[in-house]
């Protein structure tokens, strides 16, 4: 959204923007229009809900309503975004963390969440990608299992990680998972393990990869 144009989450309730990247999973930006009340047919956000970094490095969900008047912006860390409109209804995205800016357009909040990695728009009808955010989140889990001894270790890493290294420490980790699976002829396995190599040769040539990435066990 530039100052001349209205974005179109005030339509449609919420936006991904698009990669400016071919074959990109996801964008690296998304408005979220929080409305007065339901009206129409479309999809009217009443509230979103999203984690973000509070005092300590302590993680919270932040539920974002109208009215607003608290901070307009915050750092979004790694995990689900949960809109909700007026009739209960939900749609959800994955990120790998990023800032919030929550601007003021005519008494509604507007939500604009940016990242440097993949903004995953959660689609049933996209199997990869679905599959991509499942597995991710089992990944997160297990590290979050692997450090239970300090409870405060696993979010501190998280609110601290950066977001495009921990997208792709998370895309290696799922590679060296399933290339090693015993079952890949599994009907399943095959495309989304081209689609995380086609995913990972992507990021190769736009540069956003590094010789020696760190690895996910040691982002989180």
């Amino acid at each position: 959204m530039t100052e001349n144009n209205v974005s179109p989450a005030f339509e449609f309730g919420y936006w991904f923007y698009p990669s400016d990247w071919e074959h990109a999973p996801g964008g690296n930006r998304l408005d979220i229009a929080i409305k007065e009340s339901k009206s129409g047919l479309q999809f009217n956000p009443k509230n979103v809900h999203l984690p973000v970094k509070c005092e300590q490095d302590v993680i919270e969900s932040l539920v974002i309503g109208h009215p607003w008047k608290f901070a307009n912006s915050y750092q979004v860390c790694a995990g689900l975004v949960e809109i909700v409109d007026w009739k209960g209804e939900k749609r959800e995205a994955f990120n790998f963390g990023g800032s919030l800016v929550i601007k003021d357009h005519h008494g509604l909040p507007l939500n604009i969440l940016t990242s440097s990695a993949p903004i995953l728009e959660i689609n049933s009808a996209a199997t990869n990608l679905m599959m991509l955010i499942e597995e991710i989140e089992i990944l997160f889990a297990e590290r979050r299992a692997a450090l239970l001894s300090d409870p405060h270790a696993f979010e501190g890493r998280l609110v601290a990680a950066d977001s495009m290294e921990l997208y792709i420490a998370s895309l290696d980790s799922l590679i060296g998972k399933f290339e090693h699976f015993s079952h890949k002829e599994n009907s399943k396995i095959l495309p989304f393990l081209n689609f995380l190599h086609t995913e990972k040769r992507r990021l190769n040539q736009e540069g956003l990869t590094k010789f020696l990435a760190p690895s996910l066990e040691e982002i989180i």
